[in-house]
This record gives C-alpha cells, structure tokens and sequence, in this order.
C-alpha cells in the first residue's frame, strides 16, 4: 500500500471510532427562576444555574457537576436529605413553613442564608445583610435583591441555594 495511502487511513481511522456516539443535542437552556442583585446574579431551572460566578447541572448520575465562585471552583456535589455535599463545598438546604434556611461553607467560607416572604439574612465571611421583603420577591436593604419566577417561592432546591449562594460570592 501507498505511503499516501497509509497516512489517509490513519487519520479516518480515530474519526470512524466515534461514529455512532454522538449523543442527541440538548436543548436550549429554559430558566424558570432568577435572583439578580448588587453583588451578582444567576438565573435557573431543575437542572441547570447559569451567572456570571456560576455554571452547573444536574448530571445523569444525580450528581451536580460545574463551577462556582470568582474562582470557577469545580463541582462534583451530591443531594441526598437536605445536603450537598462535595470538595470545597457543603450546603443544608431546609425549609419549615415559609422558612427557608441554608447553611454551610465554600472554600471554609461560612454561608448562612434565612428567608421568608418579608425577610432575607444574608451572613458570609464578608457581609452580614439585612433585608426588608416585600412579599412578592423583591428585597430592600443596603441593595435590592429581586427573585424572580420560581424563585419567589423560595424552593429548598439546589438550583435555588446554588443560585443564591453564587449571587453573594
């Protein structure tokens, strides 16, 4: 066989091997909540948050994979009871009526976060915020933070903690 030959067929060759892996394209990113504020903001649905300091979904293995913070610091986290769980980075998400809280650390960062309708606390290692609710998603304090979509409701999901946790990173 031909020299010329040769060098053909061992660059078809590994483009051949992935013939047939191509997975379907997923569709376009849809949000169903937001929260936008002063210090930064991210938008999301069930399985995916996008922001400026925030990129993360929800994998196949129910697992959530991404980067967040400045840093772009990955994510390998799992949810099980209330908790996500990974390198660098620990949430507890719960909620007792309209109470929604959400504790825990990034990067050895303390998070604290308490909302309902009419209020938000907001405690890192470098703010400590008081917010007035309006009852319909928008809160007054030395910034207005809005939430929108399902954000209003303050859902003890992932999507919603990364989303809010990323707008005060």
């Amino acid at each position: 066989m031909p020299r010329s030959t040769l060098l053909v067929v061992a660059c078809a060759l590994p483009l051949f091997s992935c013939a047939g892996t191509e997975t379907a394209p997923t569709a376009d990113f849809v949000p169903t909540g937001a929260v936008s504020g002063y210090w930064g903001n991210a938008t999301f649905n069930a399985t995916r948050v996008v922001g400026p300091k925030v990129n993360a979904t929800l994998r196949g293995d129910g697992t959530w994979g991404g980067t967040i913070g400045s840093e772009n610091k990955a994510l390998f986290h799992t949810f099980k009871d209330g908790t996500l769980n990974g390198p660098d980075f620990l949430l507890n998400i719960s909620k007792t009526g309209d109470e929604l809280t959400i504790t825990g650390q990034f990067q050895g960062r303390i998070l604290r976060f308490e909302a309902n309708p009419t209020k938000l606390r907001v405690r890192t290692d470098t703010r400590s915020l008081d917010y007035v609710g309006d009852g319909k998603g928008v809160y007054q304090g030395a910034t207005t933070l809005t939430l929108s979509g399902d954000a209003v409701s303050l859902p003890p999901t992932v999507p919603f903690a990364l989303a809010l946790v990323a707008s005060f990173l």
